[in-house]
């Protein structure tokens, strides 16, 4: 009896031992929680923030005092496949004083693209997925249980605000169920590199996805809420053509398939943002009876590129510095979309009527 009361103690004490390490970790890791009942009237977001520069960009944003962050993928770069190597990368970032600060004052909702994912432009063959889904929840969304065990990927949503100025946010996640690309062969491929084009190729193939079929069947109901703005994050672009970098193009009936939904739900304005690409940019498409959809792409919180590949549908010319973007609400009114450098400049504004 005494050995049997001796084991339950030591068993007891494990278990509490790990429970606090658990919300220590979770504390520590966890970002100020958003108010749902607040009105959104201004969002700042980006993507691509290498944690190994500096990280004076989150001064210049808090300046602008947004009501949330969104980090759309390339929040560090990680590009591993050990686990503690990757976890410790986060944690460089967490630590980091200026982000720190940062994610003390301003709520922050993410998404991860291929180097947070794990490896790059990697998809659905990633071996150490589920291991890297943990650890970014573990920092950017540690008690949200069901975005840890659901399947298909760490998408997920919000609904802020009251009837009437309510704004939907949709992240998705482009890595999970994503098929391998196609590419060009290798002399095409070259070729394509003067032009500041990529290595892939659309892909017509059957049964290759970009979202999988538990995001898509999520998604689906996701429209179906009510609201009356809708941002749609996906780390990769949605709108870009021909580019031959990662995007929705490569699998053209899975971008067809997202433009019919946003078409369907047109009731409700609906705006996408993206990542991914290191440069800052707005495209348009037009759909049907006088219908159009809106990208936004901030790419370059602390590096950016000199490469610009083409896209028709691009808006104004490309922003080839660090930046990050501001979304500024006017309900009943109008929309501003802005790109921002690191002494707070203002690059380009875009103006949108409700």
């Amino acid at each position: 009896m005494r050995l049997f009361s001796l084991i339950k103690k030591i068993f007891t004490f494990l278990i509490l031992a790990n429970a606090f390490s658990h919300f220590f970790s979770l504390s520590f890791a966890s970002t100020i929680p958003l108010k749902k009942e607040d009105i959104i009237t201004k969002i700042a977001f980006g993507s691509c923030n290498n944690q190994n520069k500096k990280q004076t960009m989150w001064e210049t944003i808090k300046k602008d005092h947004p009501k949330l962050f969104i980090f759309l993928g390339d929040n560090v770069y990680a590009d591993t496949e050990n686990m503690e190597t990757m976890r410790s990368r986060y944690n460089d970032l967490w630590t980091n004083s200026s982000f720190e600060s940062f994610r003390k004052q301003v709520p922050i909702l993410a998404t991860w693209d291929d180097h947070d994912y794990g490896a790059n432009d990697a998809g659905m063959e990633y071996p150490q997925k589920e291991e890297s889904k943990n650890i970014f929840l573990d920092f950017f969304d540690p008690i949200n249980e069901k975005r840890r065990y659901q399947n298909g990927g760490i998408y997920t949503s919000y609904l802020l605000g009251p009837e009437g100025k309510r704004t939907h946010i949709i992240l998705l996640d482009s890595r999970w169920s994503r098929s391998q690309l196609k590419k060009h062969n290798f002399f095409s491929s070259l070729f394509r590199q003067v032009k500041g084009m990529g290595p892939y190729r659309p892909s017509n193939k059957l049964g290759s996805s970009i979202l999988g079929k538990d995001q898509w069947n999520w998604l689906e109901k996701e429209f179906n809420k009510k609201a009356d703005l809708r941002i749609v994050g996906t780390s990769i672009q949605a709108l870009a053509e021909f580019t031959g970098w990662e995007s929705w193009a490569n699998i053209p009936h899975e971008r067809s398939k997202l433009l019919a939904l946003i078409k369907k739900f047109s009731k409700t304005p609906t705006f996408l943002i993206s990542g991914d690409v290191h440069r800052g940019e707005m495209a348009q498409v037009k759909l049907e009876n006088g219908l159009s959809v809106l990208e936004v792409t901030s790419s370059g919180l602390t590096h950016a590129t000199r490469r610009v590949p083409p896209n028709k549908h691009r808006l104004y010319k490309p922003i080839l510095k660090p930046h990050f973007a501001l979304i500024e609400i006017d309900w009943g009114n109008q929309i501003i979309f802005s790109f921002k450098g690191k002494n707070g400049q203002v690059f380009r504004k875009h103006k949108v009527r409700f």
